[in-house]
């Protein structure tokens, strides 16, 4: 485990943050491929349609990083949905760090896939490859897509079988410390006739607090499937939020 030092998400700290993962090659080349769509896209115009409502050039990209170690995370954020709540299982992330996973055995018994994106890339490597990236969320839509797809970590992966009900709710956390950096990145694939409750959470530790979050989630449903899907954003006012 190192400290990381680099600041921006340029040349180096890409290669750097390259060399601190452990992922199978068709995501390394998937990162090379988004990082190369990164370098040639323009940033979003203000005349263009989707942005001529969103000033960003109080922006800077350079004053936020991306995650170059592996070291692990305290968190105390205090999720707002989970109160009261029995839950089938959760999981959650800080700054673009897994931390924690739990999911009951009952649900791990009848072949649910749930927990860190980061490490079930590895653990469930063919499952994820087949989904990721596939057909909910275009990498070189523009630069903010090809940056998160170049650099996502922290995230959450949530697979349930044919037929397979979850009658208890799920939950999702991705926390953002002060002028922290949330890459993290959702995916979740329901199969023919599966039922589930998902509640994904983004947070920033204080009410004024700065931060840079560049995500995405997507959700694949087969035919017959059910999601009932709860989101809540409660970040600081000083957090960009850019996601798919």
């Amino acid at each position: 485990m190192s400290t990381a030092t680099i600041t921006g998400f340029t040349q180096e700290a890409f290669d750097s943050f390259l060399r601190s993962r452990r992922e199978p090659a068709w995501l390394t080349e998937q990162r090379r491929e988004a990082w190369k769509i990164f370098n040639e896209l323009d940033w979003p115009a203000r005349n263009h349609e989707e942005w001529i409502r969103t000033d960003t050039r109080l922006f800077k990209l350079n004053q936020f990083s991306p995650p170059l170690d592996q070291n692990p995370a305290v968190d105390a954020t205090q999720p707002l949905l989970v109160e009261g709540v029995n839950l089938a299982g959760r999981t959650s992330s800080l700054d673009s760090r897994p931390l924690a996973t739990t999911l009951k055995e009952r649900w791990q018994a009848k072949g649910i896939v749930f927990g860190s994106l980061d490490e079930l890339a590895n653990t469930h490597s063919d499952l994820v490859q087949k989904h990721l990236f596939g057909r909910a969320v275009d990498i070189s839509y523009d630069k903010f897509a090809a940056l998160h797809a170049a650099f996502w970590s922290g995230g959450h992966f949530l697979y349930v079988p044919r037929n397979v009900v979850i009658d208890e709710p799920l939950h999702m956390l991705s926390a953002l410390t002060a002028g922290g950096t949330d890459l993290a990145h959702t995916l979740v694939v329901l199969e023919d006739g599966a039922d589930a409750t998902l509640m994904c959470e983004n947070a920033s530790h204080g009410a004024d607090d700065a931060g840079f979050h560049c995500g995405a989630m997507e959700v694949i449903l087969s035919p017959n499937s059910r999601l009932r899907l709860v989101g809540l954003q409660n970040w600081g006012q000083g957090v960009w939020h850019f996601a798919h």
